[in-house]
């Protein structure tokens, strides 16, 4: 059974748990059963801005934020390259060192629970945990963690919660849907409750899994694919070009570009900027999207501009 809460009226010191749902997992525990909480977001916070001018803490080698761990010592880490800093930061931008939380991850979840039930299990699995195959207590345990969760050996689960929903749909690929509609559907017919916290309970996969019909569901998604020709409607090609060097990556997105722009019959190009360039790990990084009928038509046209030219990798769905 799936039970959702409405997250959009409740107080912000009650996050990030509804007073229904610890009600839930404390009468489970009392019963001598475990829960299972998923959130696919390590860290304590995702990411900490600050109090004065706004600014984010970025990391010095990407352009990606940096999240606040709390475990096993204070630092701030880097998910995409593993900068780590332990001192304390300064605002790049203004020189501020007051910081506002943003985001929630497992090990702050893990901090709640175990402030809420002193005397229960709690156990924490995720990627900043080094070992997950290990003996786990097999009554009144409550296990936090993200998708790691999956090959834990944790036994039988009598409640999974959701705490943050819209965060599992928050990642910006077009099968986003399916694969959390799908993950929620198995959990609900192998588990005799989930429950669903979001601040969008409106939202058409929250609605597709309380009615319960997979044919629903799929009839929509196919229709939407159709519309803006995802797959099985159309091909999905990623043109991923990496160089330490900002120019040549430049370069290079400028000269696959041209070459696509000038085709004919060409599709959909997403993500072709050549000034959209990203940094990871130390390198800069470009992408070129190609979408619809022809994208492997188009992937041939620059197929020799590709192998004659080192940093460039391709992904298919």
């Amino acid at each position: 059974m799936i039970h959702v809460v409405d997250l959009s009226l409740l107080p912000a010191h009650l996050l990030p748990f509804s007073p229904q749902t610890l009600d839930a997992i404390g009468s489970t525990i009392a019963a001598g059963g475990n829960v299972l909480v998923y959130h696919n977001r390590r860290g304590s916070a995702s990411a900490l801005v600050c109090s004065d001018c706004g600014t984010t803490l970025r990391c010095p080698r990407c352009d990606a934020t940096l999240t606040l761990h709390e475990k096993p010592i204070w630092r701030l880490l880097c998910h995409h390259c593993g900068y780590t800093q332990v001192d304390t930061p300064s605002c790049r931008a203004c020189g501020g060192v007051w910081f506002e939380r943003v985001g929630i991850g497992t090990q702050a979840i893990e901090t709640r629970l175990a402030r809420e039930f002193p005397h229960a299990n709690i156990i924490r699995l995720d990627r900043d945990v080094e070992e997950i195959w290990g003996i786990y207590p097999l009554h009144s345990t409550v296990f936090v963690g993200t998708r790691r969760l999956r090959n834990a050996p944790i036994g039988n689960i009598d409640l999974v919660v959701f705490p943050v929903f819209e965060s599992e749909l928050s990642f910006a690929e077009y099968d986003t849907e399916e694969r959390v509609y799908l993950d929620v559907r198995l959990l609900s017919e192998r588990i005799a409750r989930v429950i669903i916290q979001t601040r969008f309970p409106r939202h058409p996969v929250i609605l597709d899994l309380l009615q319960g019909s997979y044919r629903d569901f799929f009839r929509r998604t196919l229709a939407v694919r159709r519309a803006f020709g995802y797959p099985p409607y159309g091909g999905y090609i990623q043109i991923f070009t990496t160089a330490k060097s900002e120019t040549k990556v430049r370069k290079t997105m400028h000269r696959l570009s041209s070459i696509l722009m000038t085709r004919k019959h060409t599709s959909t190009i997403l993500h072709h900027d050549p000034d959209d360039i990203r940094r990871r790990a130390g390198e800069f990084l470009g992408s070129i999207l190609l979408k619809g009928e022809h994208a492997e038509e188009d992937l041939h046209a620059v197929e020799s501009e590709i192998w004659s030219t080192a940093g460039i990798r391709i992904t298919r769905w």
